[in-house]
């Protein structure tokens, strides 16, 4: 019973990474695309984060025990908050670049970056007019 169910997570995992993998970078401004530093990292940190959310999910359907759930929590919780660190370390090193001129950054990707801004911008308008 639990090989399946950790079987099940595990195909599970696989296809939202590769799905994930599709969808391609989340960050427009990444000045790193061909690596994909920042993606990849995200990535990470969103895979992880959804490991534990299907790890509660299992045992609140009885499919796994206590103790491995306790165990294999505290480990993919530990290999999380590292990915959040790491993410945001190099998420604010690269906007720290970018604001600084360190990274030079296309017109077309400054153009994107520069819509982006105006839509949060009208969105958050929009949520203080609602109010």
């Amino acid at each position: 019973m639990i090989s399946i169910s950790l079987l099940a997570l595990i195909s599970f995992l696989i296809v939202a990474i590769m799905i994930q993998a599709a969808v391609g970078p989340k960050e427009a401004w990444d000045p790193d695309l061909e690596a994909g530093t920042l993606s990849i990292l995200g990535q990470r940190k969103d895979k992880l984060l959804r490991i534990l959310k299907d790890l509660d999910d299992e045992r609140e359907m009885g499919s796994i025990e206590e103790a491995e759930y306790l165990q294999l929590r505290r480990n993919y919780k530990a290999k999380a908050v590292v990915a959040l660190r790491e993410f945001d370390r190099v998420r604010e090193t690269r906007l720290r670049k970018l604001k600084t001129g360190e990274i030079p950054v296309s017109t077309g990707i400054r153009d994107r970056i520069d819509d982006m801004v105006s839509q949060r911008k009208e969105k958050s308008a929009a949520r203080e007019a609602g109010k």
